[in-house]
């Protein structure tokens, strides 16, 4: 499986558009992709601060209060994003306009080919926009109840629940992340 870790993200060309994708990653946002809530106090008054003054500084606080660690961008989702003939998309329940921010900020917003906001009916919205591949699209999300609008829409091979540990970090880690490599790869196996 190749995939590129590079630690420039801000400086990463969107890659091809071309329609041979062969699978589709579409992850939720809040507490999936991200560590938190984006609405959270603490996400809100750094976003305030870094569109008040766009310092590399005020970047990397939010950067880091959104995603996580380096450690955790470079080693788990830089690596997620990068894999070749997977088309990334972000499906969430959160305005699509914040979302955006928050990934341009961050660097990771080339990764995706689009983001998807305000979508509260998740399993509708996958079936409608992803209807001629549903059996390519692998669907990553913390809530359960939009985990429990995928059944009858996805093969649930694809359907990927994010634990929420008590005192620990939230949105994907390293296990998630090796589980969805593999599934990933299965999927590019069966085009």
């Amino acid at each position: 499986m190749y995939y590129s870790k590079s630690r420039n993200r801000s400086n990463i060309k969107s890659r091809s558009r071309s329609r041979t994708k062969t699978c589709v990653l579409a992850l939720d946002f809040d507490e999936t992709l991200a560590i938190r809530d984006s609405s959270d106090e603490y996400v809100l008054r750094l976003y305030t601060e870094f569109i008040r003054s766009p310092t590399i500084a005020n970047r990397s606080a939010l950067t880091r209060a959104v995603f996580g660690s380096d450690k955790r961008i470079d080693d788990i989702l830089i690596p997620l994003l990068s894999i070749h003939g997977v088309e990334y998309v972000v499906v969430s329940a959160n305005v699509k306009y914040y979302v955006e921010q928050l990934l341009e900020a961050s660097g990771l917003r080339n990764y995706f080919r689009y983001v998807y906001g305000s979508i509260d009916e998740k399993g509708q919205f996958i079936k409608k926009r992803f209807k001629s591949k549903l059996e390519r699209v692998i669907f990553v999300d913390d809530y359960s109840k939009h985990i429990d609008q995928m059944d009858g829409v996805l093969p649930r091979e694809n359907i990927f629940k994010v634990p929420k540990p008590k005192n620990k970090q939230h949105g994907i880690q390293r296990h998630l992340f090796e589980r969805l490599l593999k599934r990933i790869q299965k999927c590019k196996q069966e085009q």
